[in-house]
């Protein structure tokens, strides 16, 4: 099934998340209707996992395992190209007359030269990328490490407050008990007294 913006809309992703989510490396597929944008499935879960998550997690779950798959289909295809192109100038070889042989033999090892040069440039490139993808996601992991831990000090923070607002709240029920029995001692004292010095007066 496919999505315009206008369905995604209707299923409850904003215009502006659509946006923000197009501007990330995100693979989202690149498919026109009618000169309209469209959505996949695939698309769709991608979005859904975005509003919830946003864009590190969200690269971290779709877009490195997509783009090392599809950087190792590149290098395989370029592989092939250069294996075809070789094996092509390798069988141009027994056509050619021999008076031209030696110069073209020199040229087609120069073409060739390139290419391997190519292809190693094109390996480290993509060494490269996936070593960076790799770092951004230990970056990732050690970000959720480091909020985890945030939340646990938080929750021990708030259990130990809790459990010091309630001694606090104990000692204070004892003390105004003590202070209202006291109050109360002090004020049949002095009734007592009173009480005695009247009969002492008679």
């Amino acid at each position: 099934m496919n999505y315009t913006i206008k369905e995604l809309h209707t299923s409850n992703i904003s215009k502006n998340l659509v946006y923000e989510a197009l501007k990330t490396s995100l693979p989202f597929s690149k498919q026109f209707i009618k000169n309209k944008r469209v959505f996949d499935e695939n698309d769709f879960e991608i979005f859904k996992y975005y509003k919830q998550f946003w864009e590190n997690k969200t690269v971290s779950k779709f877009w490195t395992v997509d783009k090392i798959r599809d950087n190792k289909e590149t290098q395989k295809q370029f592989t092939n190209s250069f294996e075809t192109q070789k094996t092509v100038f390798e069988n141009s070889i027994k056509t050619v007359p021999s008076n031209n042989q030696k110069e073209l033999n020199k040229d087609i090892e120069t073409v060739i030269k390139q290419f391997e040069d190519r292809e190693v440039q094109y390996k480290e490139s993509i060494e490269q990328k996936e070593k960076l993808i790799e770092v951004k996601n230990e970056q990732v992991n050690k970000y959720a490490l480091l909020k985890q831990e945030e939340k646990k000090e938080k929750e021990e923070w708030i259990k130990k407050h809790d459990v010091l607002q309630n001694e606090k709240g104990e000692w204070m029920n004892k003390f105004y008990n003590t202070r209202m029995y006291m109050i109360l001692f002090f004020i049949l004292f002095l009734i007592s007294s009173f009480w005695i010095v009247i009969l002492l007066i008679k």
